[in-house]
């Protein structure tokens, strides 16, 4: 897997957010959508990725296979193995939180259903941390894009997908230290007021064969262990998730 395209790796300025790309460049944006491209030429929505005005979070949704596919929210653990995705919260666009403060959690629209938070330690560390990680079932089942990539306001983060991975997988990282995540796919640099100093994310992109089990397309976030977990123990890690399909289960 690697990224591609005018828009994949760069520095988007919304306000708020800065989307880092190697030539320095600036773009004003909402919102920046992470889209696959086929080796057929077609293009698939994974996930949108996006802030808002009202609090120090960044958002993500995956995306439904169809606008008729279920979103899927809820709490769980690494020890659990495979994840009933929909066993808690059902409804429409869900979307997981990661705030500055530390705290994450997920929601799901129509009905409104919302997990508890998991409150973690403060972003701000100047270590580089994994907090997130978006992963596709299938990339042929995730919706058709209409039309071709676009750029800002709402831009288009164009993935280009190896034939030989069905799956693809993106890993969310956070450091308060720029130099830690620059050599990442792609960077976001998140300044507010009232925050105590900027916090920079970095993706890293990669093809990968998933294990999934009737798993009818769709995605899923997960996150939620903290930018002070040892991932590398076995220990048991709690996290949170926001996945996309019908029926659809998944190891974490």
């Amino acid at each position: 897997m690697k990224h591609a395209g005018s828009r994949s790796a760069a520095n988007l300025y919304c306000g708020a957010m800065v989307v880092s790309r190697g030539s320095g460049e600036h773009y004003p944006v909402r919102s920046m959508r992470l889209v696959v491209r086929r080796s057929d030429g077609s293009f698939r929505k994974l996930a949108r990725i996006y802030w808002t005005s009202r609090d120090a979070s960044l958002y993500i949704q995956p995306y439904a296979p169809t606008s008729r596919g279920r979103a899927y929210a809820g709490v769980s653990s690494t020890e659990v193995g495979q994840v009933d995705l929909t066993a808690q919260g059902s409804g429409a666009e869900a979307y997981l939180s990661l705030h500055a403060s530390g705290a994450t959690h997920a929601s799901c629209r129509r009905p409104s259903w919302r997990t508890p938070d998991i409150a973690g330690p403060s972003l701000f560390s100047t270590q580089r941390s994994h907090v997130a990680t978006v992963q596709c079932f299938d990339v042929q089942s995730l919706p058709l894009l209409g039309g071709e990539p676009k750029g800002p306001p709402d831009v288009d983060i164009v993935l280009v997908q190896r034939d030989e991975y069905p799956t693809v997988v993106v890993a969310v990282f956070v450091s308060a230290d720029a130099s830690r995540v620059a050599g990442d796919h792609i960077t976001i640099t998140m300044r507010r007021p009232g925050m105590e100093g900027p916090l920079h994310f970095g993706f890293r992109v990669r093809g990968a064969n998933l294990p999934h089990d009737g798993a009818a397309g769709g995605a899923m976030v997960i996150g939620g262990w903290g930018v002070d977990a040892d991932e590398a123990s076995g220990d048991p890690l709690p996290f949170v998730y926001a996945g996309t399909g019908e029926n659809a289960t998944s190891s974490p």
